[in-house]
């Protein structure tokens, strides 16, 4: 008795059809409906595994300081990259160029000997990594040596 009942079919008003053809047909519908979603959605294609690459948001990081790399100072325009991908862009908001700028030793801080100048080792404020000595910035003054860029920037926005 229970398997007669297999094959009927009922609507939403609850009309009980009692015809093996519509039963049938009813359940191969069915039958083919999660045959697809078993077969080709979830076997095939591996649909429950797809990830969104899409980047929904990013994070700029505003960094500070001074690295040696392979014997070059590298500050953070040497290190720091636009932001770079599909659909992205980056605003520039302020450029300051100082012309003819190489890297070498250049002087900093004011000094009178070496022991003035190894306080600065390792320190935020400088332009440059300090070298811990204190050398003749001309006849009169002496500074303390940093290995950057030299000149030092100019902080000056130009019109």
């Amino acid at each position: 008795v229970a398997h007669r009942n297999f094959f009927t079919y009922e609507t939403t008003k609850s009309v009980v059809v009692k015809s093996w053809t519509i039963g049938i047909i009813n359940r191969v519908v069915q039958l083919l409906i999660i045959t697809y979603f078993i077969g080709w959605v979830f076997l095939t294609e591996k649909a429950y595994q797809i990830r969104d690459t899409a980047i929904e948001s990013s994070v700029m990081t505003k960094v500070k300081g001074f690295g040696i790399y392979n014997n070059k100072v590298m500050d953070v325009a040497d290190y720091v990259t636009p932001t770079q991908g599909a659909s992205v862009f980056c605003i520039i908001t302020k450029l300051i160029t100082t012309e003819n700028q190489v890297q070498g030793y250049c002087p900093d801080f004011l000094c009178t000997d070496d022991r003035n100048c190894t306080k600065h080792i390792n320190k935020p404020a400088s332009y440059g990594i300090a070298t811990g000595r204190c050398v003749p910035f001309n006849a009169m003054i002496k500074t303390c040596e940093i290995k950057g860029w030299c000149p030092a920037e100019i902080d000056t926005i130009k019109p």
